[in-house]
């Protein structure tokens, strides 16, 4: 019998930031088809922001000797995704796998860490996926409750941290994956989760500062369009203070 923790989900997550996909190549598709995990190979032929969700679940399901013991069938089950002609690697078709195992939650009071968090546009249409990794008050959020959720396939085909309110507007619901618990012996946390590497959005501000000045985001004003359009808001004018601290010797 299989078991899953959410934060081994949470933690395998926040060590795959920064990865970078070449187009729609990227290594968790890749590992996945190795296994036949869906309905055809997915690698450079796929988005795979839910294939990154799907992965983490494959590799950190545990075996009956609480061993990391990659198992289709058993990531497949905590996915609500079928063993055969499986199309979980699209987010509409991920969201009706949950939904006809009832177990998609739009009231976000009932969102956890581990979630496959789904997004939609104004439409309704569902294009985009994440797992949620940390939730409570944030002062990036001005106070306001929201969560942090770990993406795959976005920031130009990378893996990123993002913060939401819980009344974005964006926000479609999540599948609720049943975990075994938070870790071994302990139950999901009732106080608030903040992810160790992304708490500060002042390390943000930093990192980004340091980034302009090696010219990753160009020149103004597009770096100021392409700073603001990174999912975190209107952050430019910190970014660019710390520059200015960062250039002057003032920050390091």
């Amino acid at each position: 019998m299989s078991s899953i923790y959410s934060k081994t989900v949470c933690d395998l997550a926040i060590n795959q930031v920064d990865y970078q996909a070449d187009g729609k190549y990227n290594k968790f598709a890749a590992e996945l088809d190795s296994v036949n995990f869906y309905n055809g190979p997915k690698n450079g032929v796929a988005d795979w922001c839910s294939i990154f969700v799907d992965w983490l679940i494959y590799k950190s399901v545990m075996n009956a000797d609480c061993v990391i013991d990659p198992n289709v069938y058993s990531a497949r089950f905590y996915l609500c995704e079928p063993d055969s002609d499986n199309c979980g690697a699209g987010c509409t078709q991920a969201v009706n796998y949950f939904k006809a195992k009832g177990l998609w939650v739009t009231d976000t009071s009932k969102f956890k860490c581990g979630d496959k968090i789904f997004f939609q546009k104004s439409n309704g249409a569902i294009y985009h996926t994440g797992v949620i990794i940390g939730w409570g008050n944030y002062d990036e959020l001005n106070g306001a409750f929201g969560f942090e959720v770990c993406e795959g396939n976005t920031n130009g085909g990378m893996v990123a941290v993002k913060y939401y309110k819980d009344s974005d507007h964006k926000i479609a619901g999540v599948g609720s994956i049943q975990y075994d618990g938070w870790e071994m012996g302990a139950a999901e946390p009732s106080e608030p989760v903040q992810s160790e590497p992304v708490q500060s959005m002042e390390n943000l501000y930093k990192k980004l500062a340091y980034d302009c000045i090696e010219g990753y985001y160009g020149n103004y004003p597009d770096r100021k369009h392409r700073i603001n359009a990174l999912g975190y808001g209107n952050i430019y004018s910190e970014v660019q203070k710390r520059v200015n601290l960062i250039v002057a010797g003032l920050l390091r």
